[in-house]
């Protein structure tokens, strides 16, 4: 008892010491945005029908991200308190190409970021092109400088490949589309070597492979639906790539 109660006088204060860091975190970039935002304005040049043309550099505060809740949980020496926090807002920047008034070749928005004086620095966020108001082209994402995301537009429509990289310049998963229709995906270890592979062209069928960590197939088999029920044969190979077993599926049922 005497040591339970001395882990939980340890625990709760670490708590509260976290929740109190991210309310002080919170309430220090809210200020800093809104004092900052407050300071920009935006700029670029109209053209003669008064419609936004050439390079403009414009400043939003994101309300929509802020005051969300994100759930992290503390754990030490055995005991786990999960604890909800508020995001803050965010204070973006975006320089843009306009031509009569609509988005034109590439767009590069920031968030803002402070160093220990708070004077503010720009990390970029994404990189859209655009023709017309419409994205076409490389869209690309970043999180904390680095790319997590990209992916392939034509006439606003997904179109080519699309790959997020979560953790490191590896690929995780990559979506291949055809005019916002998606026709196949793969899954990647943390060393890019493939795991999964989805062919959806005849949706509702799933054609599915997975392998063995030297890419060897493991599995081959048929689902049909969001739920990937199974649904058709179902192939085992062993690790040399030879057949071992073949099942049969009907609607997630095996058949016999």
């Amino acid at each position: 008892m005497r040591i339970f109660t001395f882990l939980l006088i340890i625990y709760f204060p670490i708590s509260l010491i976290a929740q109190t860091s991210f309310e002080q975190h919170k309430e220090t970039r809210d200020y800093l945005n809104f004092y900052h935002f407050a300071q920009l304005k935006n700029s670029g040049e109209f053209n003669d029908q008064n419609l936004k043309s050439g390079k403009w550099e414009e400043y939003q505060l994101q309300y929509d991200s802020a005051n969300q809740e994100i759930d992290i949980e503390i754990v030490r020496n055995g005991f786990s308190k999960p604890l909800k926090f508020l995001t803050p807002t965010e204070l973006i920047k975006c320089v843009s190409i306009y031509k009569n008034g609509e988005l034109h070749n590439k767009r590069e928005c920031f968030e803002a970021q402070y160093n220990s004086d708070n004077s503010i620095w720009w990390e970029i966020t994404e990189e859209i092109n655009y023709s017309s108001g419409i994205r076409d082209g490389v869209m690309k994402e970043y999180s904390l400088g680095k790319i997590f995301h990209v992916a392939n537009y034509t006439d606003g429509f997904l179109n080519g490949s699309e790959i997020y990289y979560p953790y490191s310049e590896t690929p995780k998963i990559e979506i291949i589309w055809k005019m916002d229709t998606v026709l196949m995906g793969k899954w990647f270890n943390d060393k890019g070597v493939l795991l999964t592979k989805k062919d959806y062209q005849n949706w509702p069928m799933i054609s599915v492979i997975e392998f063995y960590p030297d890419g060897t197939p493991n599995l081959k088999f048929s689902a049909k639906g969001d739920a990937e029920i199974l649904h058709g044969e179902y192939k085992i190979y062993d690790e040399q790539g030879l057949l071992k077993e073949i099942k049969s599926y009907d609607s997630g049922a095996l058949v016999e």
